[in-house]
């Protein structure tokens, strides 16, 4: 058996918990992307299956989120976790600058509370030759869902059209979380 010392952590998947929130270095040059439903009664998140969705049919809002590969410090790999709107703010500050990896991003919470809205911006962008390799973040979503997710890749180019297009902008919640 080994002892604690020589366990070896994998990802972890990573978001804000609160409005001090954290600074993460983008490693991939696009976005892991998948609907999911929240059900609050359980407290607890389920992928949605599309169109012949249980949940859908029963009410439950769509909502989106995005995962990516990423350092959350100089030696610790991490899979990072934004909602929509996170995404969305990270997208409106790069301006000029639309690729995800080598931008070092910034995600708070509005709030203390839990489900405070998640805002995200772009700092600054770091030579990207110089990072380490992006790594599937597939394992890590299946061992947080509980089986693989049909996720769809989306780079920041695709996702500014997608954020920023009026369909979207209808079907979203106050929050700015749901699809």
């Amino acid at each position: 058996m080994r002892e604690m010392s020589q366990v070896v952590a994998g990802p972890r998947v990573v978001w804000p918990r609160g409005p001090a929130g954290f600074r993460a270095l983008l490693l991939a040059e696009q976005l892991s992307c998948l609907d999911y439903h929240w059900i609050g009664e359980s407290n607890r998140t389920v992928l949605c299956s599309g169109s012949d969705c249980s949940l859908c049919e029963r009410g439950f809002q769509r909502r989106w989120k995005a995962y990516c590969p990423c350092l959350t410090s100089p030696s610790r790999p991490n899979v990072l976790e934004m909602t929509w709107s996170a995404v969305r703010g990270v997208v409106a500050s790069m301006l000029d600058q639309p690729r995800f990896r080598g931008a070092e991003v910034s995600l708070r919470r509005t709030s203390s509370a839990p489900t405070a809205r998640v805002e995200g911006v772009f700092i600054r962008r770091h030579v990207s030759d110089c990072l380490r390799p992006a790594f599937d973040v597939g394992p890590v979503l299946c061992c947080l869902f509980g089986r693989k997710p049909k996720v769809q890749l989306h780079d920041a180019a695709e996702l500014c059209e997608l954020l920023f297009s009026t369909e979207w902008e209808a079907r979203v919640d106050n929050k700015g979380e749901t699809l």
